[in-house]
């Protein structure tokens, strides 16, 4: 009985020994080098890149002047060249007008009504032809000591041209001064200032 105490005492001790040992020897090895790279992955972007929501990108100030005459015997407005043009048509390098203001002056014999058009073409899948943008009824008159009577309308606009509409009607690129009087008597015009912005 004695001996086997020893034994295992001697065997248990040895194990104790060696695990000791065992743990330090580990705890002194030398740490190996690490080393960190750092490589940039390749990034791929799709193209065409679409961008989703608004961008807004502030366009180049336009204003007009579209003019036109009214003849005796006539109650739709006709082109003048030498006072100013009737149309006007966006230039190389833009796509797209925003008209944001319209303001007019009519001239007709007195107590005539007029109604004034600012339009463009559109075309749809199956029809096209002219659309009226703006649509302006002057419902004054102002008249005194003035040669001729005149009446003047004004608005705020928002309307586009140059543009398609998914879904909808391809405008065209010209904007145009269109015009009509309840009479074919006298003579007079239509004077029209527009406000608003050139987009690329």
């Amino acid at each position: 009985m004695k001996t086997r105490l020893i034994v295992i005492g001697v065997v248990t001790g040895f194990a104790v020994l060696a695990f000791a040992s065992g743990s330090a020897a580990q705890g002194n090895k030398p740490s190996a080098p690490v080393t960190v790279t750092n490589t940039p992955l390749p990034v791929t972007i799709a193209s065409p890149l679409t961008v989703t929501g608004t961008l807004s990108l502030a366009g180049t100030p336009a204003q007009l002047t579209l003019q036109g005459i009214f003849e005796e015997g006539s109650v739709n407005l006709a082109d003048v060249d030498i006072l100013g043009p009737r149309s006007y048509t966006l230039p190389a390098g833009y796509s797209r007008l925003l008209v944001r203001h319209v303001s007019c002056r009519a001239i007709t014999a007195p107590g005539q009504k007029v109604q004034i058009f600012l339009d463009a073409e559109y075309q749809l899948p199956s029809v096209g032809g002219t659309m009226n943008l703006i649509e302006l009824i002057p419902d004054n008159e102002i008249d005194g000591a003035l040669p001729q009577a005149r009446k003047v309308a004004h608005a705020e606009i928002y309307a586009f041209v140059g543009i398609t509409t998914p879904g909808g009607p391809v405008m065209g690129d010209t904007l145009r001064l269109s015009a009509q009087k309840d009479g074919t008597t006298g003579t007079g015009g239509v004077t029209c200032t527009v406000g608003g912005e050139l987009f690329q």
